[in-house]
């Protein structure tokens, strides 16, 4: 196994990776290098990230998911992008929550579902989004 440093990460991106790790490990250590190798991989392969995997994340945030879909399908055809921006706020409004990290684990349940991915070509920063999902596919518990 390598080892791998990296400085001059954004801080806000760094930490929403940290807490989706948290959330679907319920641990940081031994459980970053995992989630860091898993993204690299994706990066690299074009793949979803945890194909066929279950993510773990509260039960209001999976009940949500189904009308959070069906509320960016109004806006977005499948196969099109979305910027991150957008995403959020129709979690604001779908789900009614305001803070940043309710919304982020909304949108991270959404990539963790494969109904979302992110489109590192159009944003290194990660911030735009391809919908690549149906409204009935439910990967996450």
């Amino acid at each position: 196994m390598g080892r791998l440093s990296v400085w001059n990460v954004d801080d806000e991106v760094l930490n929403a990776f940290k807490e989706f790790v948290i959330q679907k490990h319920q641990k940081l250590h031994k459980a970053l290098s995992v989630e860091v190798t898993n993204a690299l991989k994706e990066y690299l392969q074009n793949r979803k990230i945890n194909e066929g995997a279950h993510t773990h994340f509260p039960g209001k945030v999976v009940r949500e998911i189904p009308e959070l879909k069906k509320a960016i399908l109004e806006k977005v055809e499948m196969g099109g992008s979305v910027p991150k921006s957008m995403v959020a706020n129709i979690v604001r409004q779908v789900s009614g929550v305001t803070d940043k990290r309710p919304i982020e684990n909304r949108i991270n349940a959404l990539v963790a579902d494969g109904f979302l991915t992110r489109n590192w070509e159009v944003s290194p920063e990660g911030n735009v989004f391809k919908v690549v999902g149906n409204a009935q596919s439910n990967n996450i518990r």
